[in-house]
């Protein structure tokens, strides 16, 4: 694992609170935890717009782990595709959504921005204790991240075991979008790979980064941290604990654009980070 020494943040101006969000196109997309988004326009940090995600009367996603994945529903469009997971029912034991993304088109005229659910991926062994879950105790927050590795057209998934104290990936062919609508299960047999590593508390934003997952940890004053899994090596390679530079808040945001990684708190403070990996 690399040493802490080459961690290195400058602090941007503030943007809103929130959970994780994105970076596309010269915009700032922060998503809150009941489908609403703030848009920011990038240079100036001013906000530009504000939509809701499709259909949030039916689904409602949390955005614990947001990204803009590899296809375009159109290649004429804009932006491409958006993954972002459905985490928050974690507290209603009668609608449990454990290991569920939504994907979604997104349109621009001038600062007007809309969205369409065009796709829901559901991971089709959440049930499975010794797989998805721990065997003999009950996981604090079994409900799975997704990221899209969108050099190679690739879904990872990911979830806490507790007994175990390991996070475990699981790697898939990222689904192809069509013209109608898809429930798209991801059963066992549509496994690639996985593969453990450290324990992750309380996983957070995400994001992919040139054969890296670089993933937020913890809450507020518990915990807080950056950690980077190298996904050729199927290990941890720096783990950077962010109370030692005094940046003790929630972490929620992370991105990588034009080569440079950008970071946001709950609070919406925003930074720029070196992490040298």
């Amino acid at each position: 694992m690399q040493d802490i020494a080459l961690f290195e943040f400058k602090e941007l101006k503030k943007i809103t609170s929130g959970q994780d969000g994105a970076i596309w196109n010269d915009y700032i997309f922060r998503f809150d935890h009941k489908g609403y988004c703030i848009v920011f326009d990038f240079n100036t940090k001013e906000r530009v717009s504000e939509f809701y995600l499709d259909q949030i009367d039916k689904i409602m996603p949390h955005s614990n782990s947001v990204c803009f994945g590899s296809y375009k529903y159109n290649e004429a469009d804009e932006f491409p595709l958006l993954y972002t997971n459905v985490y928050n029912t974690y507290q209603n034991e009668k609608d449990k959504q454990e290991g569920l993304c939504c994907v979604y088109r997104i349109k621009r005229d001038g600062t007007k921005f809309t969205t369409k659910l065009l796709q829901t991926i559901k991971i089709g062994f959440t049930d499975k204790n010794g797989l998805w879950k721990s065997d003999n105790v009950k996981d604090i927050r079994p409900y799975g991240n997704f990221i899209v590795d969108s050099d190679n057209n690739k879904l990872y998934v990911y979830t806490m075991l507790d007994e175990k104290k390991i996070t475990r990936f699981f790697e898939f062919e990222l689904p192809v979008v069509s013209k109608n609508f898809e429930n798209i299960i991801l059963n066992e047999n549509d496994i690639i790979t996985s593969f453990d590593t450290d324990y992750i508390y309380f996983m957070q934003g995400s994001v992919y980064s040139k054969g890296k997952i670089i993933i937020g940890q913890g809450f507020t004053n518990d915990r807080p941290a950056i950690r980077v899994i190298d996904i050729a090596k199927r290990t941890e390679i720096f783990k950077v604990m962010l109370m030692d530079y005094g940046l003790i808040n929630e972490p929620e945001f992370l991105e990588c654009y034009n080569d440079k990684i950008y970071y946001s708190d709950v609070e919406g403070n925003f930074y720029e980070i070196n992490l040298s990996i």
